[in-house]
């Protein structure tokens, strides 16, 4: 069960999950104050196999960066596996992932739990990069 969290709604806090996963953006912190450590724990994943704290793949780049294909067929399958257990979507349409001068640029369409049958799903539209070369 999902549920929003101070005005922000279960799919804007899902959209905001999924850049950091593919972007690194907004990465986990630690806060005293508890407003923000609760949304912190929306923003994770509440009750998912998988919390999002921050992006992977500079780790799997440090790792696999010196075989480019390699990087590249298992960034692919870990990032699909990361979005689907962590609740940001339940289908990905589109994942296109391009390795360009230390960036991995990202474009990703997902899609949403239905919620309703008389509502289309939510989908989730992103375009960005995540530098994984530091």
């Amino acid at each position: 069960m999902e549920m929003g969290f101070q005005g922000i709604s279960k799919d804007q806090l899902a959209e905001t999950r999924a850049r950091r996963l593919l972007f690194n953006e907004n990465p986990a912190n630690k806060s005293m104050d508890f407003g923000a450590a609760a949304q912190e724990v929306f923003v994770r994943g509440l009750n998912t196999p998988i919390q999002v704290e921050g992006s992977v793949l500079p780790a799997l780049f440090q790792t696999f960066g010196n075989q480019p294909a390699r990087f590249m067929g298992i960034a692919w399958i870990d990032t699909v596996m990361r979005l689907r257990l962590s609740g940001c979507v339940v289908e990905v349409i589109t994942l296109r992932l391009e390795l360009e001068h230390g960036a991995l640029k990202v474009q990703f369409h997902g899609r949403r739990r239905k919620e309703y049958t008389n509502q289309p799903a939510y989908e989730i539209r992103l375009i960005g990069q995540c530098l994984v070369a530091i």
